[in-house]
């Protein structure tokens, strides 16, 4: 079974890996929301990575059918979640 990292980019900077191992993931998040600054637009984007990829280059392949993309500030931002359900449907939140 293949494991897939999750790196994140915030305003296209380095991109890291996602270690929620370390800490639970629902902290990890609140935590990443946080580096979007107040009256400052931002974007954050946290995506599934294959081992053999590099984010940057795996993101302009074409990247993956799921993601969890936020633009804005921190006061006011849009949330765009995309996934594929157990039953293969294409799922598009915004």
């Amino acid at each position: 079974m293949t494991v897939k990292r999750h790196y994140y980019t915030v305003d296209g900077s380095r991109s890291t890996e996602l270690k929620p191992r370390i800490r639970p993931a629902r902290e990890l998040l609140e935590n990443l929301l946080t580096l979007m600054q107040s009256g400052k637009r931002s974007t954050l984007m946290l995506a599934p990575i294959p081992d053999a990829k590099n984010f940057v280059d795996y993101l302009h392949e074409g990247g993956s059918p799921v993601f969890l993309q936020c633009a804005g500030t921190s006061d006011a931002m849009t949330i765009e979640w995309h996934k594929i359900d157990d039953d293969g449907q294409d799922r598009h939140y915004i």
